[in-house]
């Protein structure tokens, strides 16, 4: 027997209570003497043996109430109150259901092999084992979160589990299985944990290079004192010869696009085999449906390449659009990809201006670089009727307001802030921007003359903390116009704002030209990202990130007077890509992260419509919405495993569907098994044993019987004792006061 709060055990000494009062109670009774009372003891003193008797059992079982109760209170485990059998081995079985699992092989796939070797182990249990099931790809995931008893009924509930499982396209992540397999709180005390992993072989999943990490799993459990030891059981898989393709992912120049829109689609396909992979087409679809296809080249053995597609949608809408690679390889799973794309009719932007109107340069350029039209824009209102379409040609529809009425306008209704040659906006303003950017909205701040450099420091620098990242220094005036001061480089295309500008064959900044603009005070070691560089390297854009938004500080504003940037041919596609990188926080997020939540807000409902999730295994969960007064938000957490997501929101009689996708790690492709050193230090650091299959085979423990829970038995026995208690006491009282009132009476 073993006690859960065995401190309780310390008020044992309390059931003497009752016995110290019966004798206490005894000590001072004072005997009287009275002539007449010699009669009436002769006429009760026959029923007293039997009173004696009574009143010592009422005393036992006052003495027992007491004890049932404190020993009810340290909660004792006793053995033999149940048939069930103790778990006295907690065996956590991780199964790898990686994408790498759904190679093929004589005799059908991996996870066909690992599935077998698992169904043989769970077979091979014995009653006295608990077992548990986890997944180990962007795992840990439960399958089986519960110890159940490896006994005939427990091992039915498990081979059915595993015969329904399949490869997915996620990456395994042995080392945080195995972190909460060894922090699972311990059953019983003295049962040992085994974990097994059931496993192919390859490098991807083990974090070998993270030895630190796997020195310090070793340590903690140590330091926990329990019994926990971990297998490896690799299948017999042949060695992955032959050309493998990949896409590795699909990207899109537009994540929010307008009606009518070209978005151009690139496909990154990489040769993860061992040989080249001859020519191939990839198909092209948009919500499951062909719309073209790309041929693709010859690609060498590890050798990446690149596909493009361009399409133009012709209705709004949330549009799933995959590229699958024609190609039989080594891997299926790992043939296709794709990207989730918005289109819309229009991205609001604010433009605050230091002069109200579009008949100043700057803002006649900003119009211009947006398609705006005041006269379009005034047809557009009269033909707001659901069914005509818009004569917008831009996706970014500006409003145009003075600085003085930045403070009332409800900026959080619009995706990105254009503040055309900054001049003087409040500071009730200025932090009104600030909230604006740190949940998530897009700023774009043009300096202009009409700058305080001492009050900009300390409204939009603010030591650091502001949403400028550095401190505006002094005016530069190149003195020759051909110098490397007065020119724009060309920027580098790696980055989703600089892309398409920075091809110089087809576009000029290059040839961009400054007349002058401010300069910043970069301290010594601070990392920047500069979107634009003078030929000098001074910063002529930079990026910033604050909370969840983006900012980017440029130096000048766009009159001619400044630069002829706006009258170059670059400044309309830069305009549009510096847009697009700064309305992304503010849109709905569509192609998400492993285990990056999905949240998508609607304007109207009750919070009874709740939503279906589809998963990419096809399993089906409720989501709930949350009213919080402008809407209904749907927030989805469930998105651990790589690939296409859909949410079925009603819409009254109706329901709308919504596609996202997950993205894959590219580096599950890769079938390089893992190295024999690679296991050695495995081995030394972590106490992971790689060993053979004979290990399978090694004796169950013998069955014994369970730590059952004694408490609610001493409950149930104290009642029925306080019971009887009563009944007795209530019994004495009244045979010996009646006996007397009766005797005296008579």
């Amino acid at each position: 027997m073993t006690f859960l709060n065995a401190m309780f055990l310390t008020a044992l000494p309390l059931v003497a209570v009752p016995i110290v009062l019966h004798l206490l109670r005894r000590r001072q009774r004072q005997v009287v003497s009275w002539g007449a009372m010699q009669f009436l003891t002769d006429a009760v003193s026959d029923g007293r043996r039997f009173d004696r008797v009574e009143e010592w059992l009422l005393l036992a079982l006052r003495t027992t109430v007491l004890l049932a109760l404190v020993l009810a209170l340290a909660r004792p485990l006793v053995r033999g109150l149940s048939p069930q059998t103790a778990v006295v081995e907690d065996v956590v079985v991780v199964i790898d259901d990686s994408l790498s699992t759904d190679r093929s092989m004589p005799g059908g796939q991996v996870s066909d092999a690992i599935r077998n070797r698992v169904r043989q182990f769970v077979e091979e249990r014995g009653g006295g084992e608990g077992v548990r099931l986890m997944l180990a790809a962007e795992g840990p995931r439960w399958l089986v979160e519960q110890p159940i008893p490896a006994d005939a009924a427990g091992k039915r509930q498990l081979l059915a589990a595993v015969d329904g499982l399949k490869p997915t396209r996620g990456a395994a992540n042995f080392l945080n299985c195995l972190r909460l397999a060894s922090s699972l709180e311990a059953g019983e005390e003295g049962t040992v944990r085994r974990v097994v992993i059931f496993t192919d072989g390859q490098a991807k999943g083990w974090a070998v290079e993270s030895r630190g990490v796997w020195a310090r799993l070793r340590s903690a459990i140590e330091q926990s004192k329990r019994n926990i030891r971990c297998e490896v059981v690799a299948v017999d898989v042949p060695p992955a010869v032959g050309a493998n393709l990949s896409i590795d992912r699909v990207l899109s120049s537009r994540q929010v696009a307008g009606e009518g829109e070209m978005v151009t689609f690139t496909a990154q396909i990489t040769n993860t085999g061992t040989a080249d992979a001859p020519p191939s087409t990839v198909v092209w679809s948009i919500d499951g449906k062909r719309q073209g296809e790309t041929d693709v080249p010859q690609v060498g053995a590890r050798q990446t390449t690149k596909v493009q597609w361009r399409w133009s949608f012709e209705r709004r809408g949330v549009c799933d659009v995959s590229a699958t690679v024609d190609s039989a390889d080594l891997l299926a799973l790992d043939n296709d990809a794709g990207v989730v794309i918005d289109i819309v009719e229009a991205v609001p932007v604010l433009v605050l201006v230091p002069e109200a109107g579009l008949e100043t340069e700057e803002n006649s350029f900003l119009a211009a670089a947006l398609s705006y039209d005041a006269d379009k824009k005034d047809k557009d209102k009269e033909k707001q009727n659901g069914n005509v379409k818009s004569e917008w040609s831009s996706l970014y529809h500006p409003t145009f307001i003075h600085f003085s009425e930045a403070e009332k306008e409800t900026i959080a209704h619009y995706h990105a802030v254009i503040v055309s040659s900054l001049g003087e906006l409040s500071p009730a303003a200025v932090e009104k921007l600030s909230a604006y950017v740190r949940e998530g909205g897009g700023l774009w701040l043009m300096l202009g003359s009409q700058i305080d450099r001492d009050e900009f420091n300390r409204r939009w620098h603010s030591n650091g903390t502001g949403l400028c990242p550095v401190p505006l220094s002094s005016l530069v005036r190149p003195a020759d116009r051909d110098s490397a001061e007065a020119a724009i480089h060309p920027p580098a295309g790696d980055h989703p704002t600089t892309a398409v500008i920075a091809d110089t064959d087809r576009l000029d900044i290059d040839r961009v030209r400054l007349r002058r603009y401010h300069s910043f005070i970069r301290q010594p070691g601070q990392e920047l990202t500069p979107l634009l560089e003078s030929g000098l390297g001074a910063p002529l854009a930079l990026l910033h990130h604050v909370g969840k938004g983006r900012v980017i500080v440029q130096a000048y504003p766009l009159r001619t007077d400044w630069t002829d940037l706006a009258i170059s041919k670059s400044f309309v596609v830069m305009v549009q890509d510096w847009l697009a990188y700064l309305t992304q926080p503010a849109a709905t997020r569509f192609n998400l992260a492993a285990r990056e939540p999905f949240i998508y807000q609607r304007e109207s409902g009750t919070e009874e419509e709740q939503a279906e999730l589809t998963l990419p295994d096809g399993l089906k969960i409720a989501v709930k919405p949350i009213d919080r007064g402008d809407g209904l938000v749907y927030r989805v957490a469930a998105t651990g495993l790589p690939g296409r997501y859909r949410l079925r929101i009603p819409a009254g009689k109706e329901s709308r569907e919504l596609p996202f996708r997950v993205s894959r790690s590219a580096a599950e492709s890769d079938l390089t098994p893992l190295g024999s050193d690679d296991k050695a230090m495995l081995l030394d650091t972590a106490g992971v044993r790689f060993d053979g299959p004979g290990d399978l085979s090694e004796a169950a423990p013998p069955a014994v019987a369970r730590l059952e829970p004694a408490w609610w038995p001493l409950l149930i026995a104290m009642v029925c004792l306080m019971v009887a208690e009563s009944l007795l006491a209530t019994r004495v009282s009244r045979g010996r006061f009646g006996s007397v009132i009766a005797a005296a009476t008579t």
